[in-house]
């Protein structure tokens, strides 16, 4: 499950990073700044808590968990 966990948090910060990377083709980020969207911060500072929430949450972790059976119900 851990890997699982990090292979998200991956995903998440790859998502931050292309939003700063995607906002233009011909100018630097310190160019445009960052308050040239102001949706921007608001969902860049949502996805670190999302995922965080997500994770620390104790049924995400246990509700995809593989299971082992019991002996006696294999014949």
């Amino acid at each position: 499950m851990q890997a699982t966990t990090i292979t998200f948090a991956d995903i998440v910060a790859c998502q931050i990073s292309t939003a700063f990377a995607a906002r233009t083709d011909d100018a630097s980020l310190f160019t445009i700044g960052l308050r040239s969207n102001p949706r921007l911060p608001w969902g860049i500072a949502f996805e670190p808590v999302f995922t965080a929430a997500v994770a620390i949450r104790p049924r995400s972790r246990t509700s995809s968990a593989p299971r082992r059976s019991a002996r006696h119900s294999w014949p």
